[in-house]
């Protein structure tokens, strides 16, 4: 099987207005046009407020920018859009444009929440710390009271999920990464900031995975948050000095930057455009991006072999920044085919987002919960055991939102369940 070829982003082209005809056909591929069937709510909507803010036909207002602020930034119109419409960046471009603009007055749980968002979430330090303590107030049943009394709702503040999967963590080497033997292909894992925390057995099942087929894993020191947090709330230039520390971090390692989160996968691999104008990091932006795999692109083209100890019925959602922003659909599931005693359910609307989003669920939790719902009436059609998902956001999204009489479906990445199987 020959390699997966990566995405390249079309840099040389700017997102443009103009490509959108307007013909509609993005609509119903949109979570939520289809929730709300508000013209406001859909991509070509947005368009048409973005094109009349920067025009100046529409005040720069609340009632103009609520619309923007409910969009997921999934992508799903541009795996629909016939045009190559680049609306994403679009989007993201607006955002950075009126990230403080005024919205109304913004209460004290609002500022405690953009903290929360824009310097807890993307530390690993800070937010071990805000796990220590949230598990504290867990423990003495003080979350729950705020909940069950609705005091969380009435503030404004969601209930964020304290609990990861195994309370350590999987730290970056400081040291230059070893050379690979000669039958040995390198490879340098990027560990990013919320699943380094909340999901650290991933990375280890990541890593012995990649060295049974033949990969000899670095991780190097000194990478931080891929900053997709910053780039998504229009924070660019926080954004980009986090790109630039991750291309330094990563021109001391060889091969391929490997990544096991959708979401930052999508914006490694848009570091080239989102430096295409640094003089001194343009070239080392587009060569970093260049490098950039999913797990499941390598392993998936290794031959796999394997058994679960017993079959398992598995369903897979596709994470909106793999599926959409990266156009990777085939790869984990031709990585999951290849385990004997896995069959492979179908799920309806596997690539509709579950409504995770980044920090979608903490800023928009009425439609994040829509959403979920709307994914947990899916898989229990599918009636699976497991669902694979390739993106932390996504895990702890439905981990949250699980039915009560169906929370004995595991929710894990797939690289976890070839890790189980061989």
């Amino acid at each position: 099987m020959n390699p997966p070829v990566p995405l390249e982003l079309p840099v040389s082209r700017a997102p443009s207005y103009a490509d959108c005809v307007r013909c509609g056909l993005c609509l119903e591929s949109c979570p939520t046009y289809s929730e709300t069937a508000a013209e406001a709510e859909s991509p070509r909507g947005r368009i048409a407020i973005m094109k009349a803010l920067e025009q100046g036909r529409l005040d720069v207002s609340r009632e103009s920018l609520v619309h923007l602020d409910r969009c997921l930034d999934c992508r799903a119109c541009e795996t629909a859009c016939p045009s190559g419409v680049r609306y994403g960046a679009l989007i993201e471009a607006t955002r950075s444009r009126y990230a403080d603009a005024p919205r109304g007055p913004k209460r004290l749980t609002g500022r405690l929440l953009d903290y929360f968002i824009l310097r807890v979430l993307p530390n690993p330090r800070r937010l071990r710390r805000w796990l220590r303590a949230a598990r504290l107030a867990e423990a003495v049943g003080l979350l729950d009271y705020l909940e069950n009394s609705g005091a969380l709702r009435r503030l404004g503040i969601p209930r964020i999920p304290i609990r990861p999967a195994r309370p350590s963590s999987f730290r970056a080497t400081a040291s230059r990464p070893r050379p690979a033997r000669p039958d040995q292909q390198p490879a340098a894992l990027f560990l990013g900031c919320v699943n380094d925390v909340l999901s650290p057995q991933t990375h280890e099942a990541t890593i012995r995975v990649l060295q049974r087929h033949g990969y000899a894993v670095a991780r190097p020191g000194g990478q931080t948050c891929c900053g997709a947090i910053h780039l998504h709330a229009g924070r660019v230039e926080e954004a980009r000095q986090m790109a630039r520390t991750n291309i330094e971090a990563f021109e001391r390692a060889g091969g391929s930057v490997v990544v096991n989160v959708a979401g930052c996968g999508a914006m490694l691999r848009e570091y080239g455009e989102l430096l295409a104008a640094d003089r001194r990091f343009a070239s080392r932006a587009h060569n970093f991006s260049m490098r950039v795999r999913d797990v499941s692109e390598l392993v998936a083209a290794r031959a796999l072999h394997g058994s679960l100890q017993r079959p398992l019925r598995v369903a897979v959602h596709d994470p909106c920044h793999l599926c959409h922003a990266q156009r990777i659909r085939e790869a984990p599931r031709t990585m999951l085919r290849a385990i004997n005693g896995i069959t492979l359910v179908p799920l309806g609307e596997s690539d509709t987002c579950c409504g995770a989003a980044g920090t979608y669920s903490l800023t928009q939790p009425d439609m994040s919960r829509r959403l979920a719902e709307r994914k947990w009436r899916n898989i229990r059609a599918a009636a699976p055991e497991v669902v694979a998902a390739a993106n932390i956001g996504c895990i702890v999204q439905l981990q949250q939102h699980a039915p009560q009489d169906l929370r004995h479906i595991r929710i894990v990445h797939p690289i976890e369940l070839v890790d189980e199987a061989e």
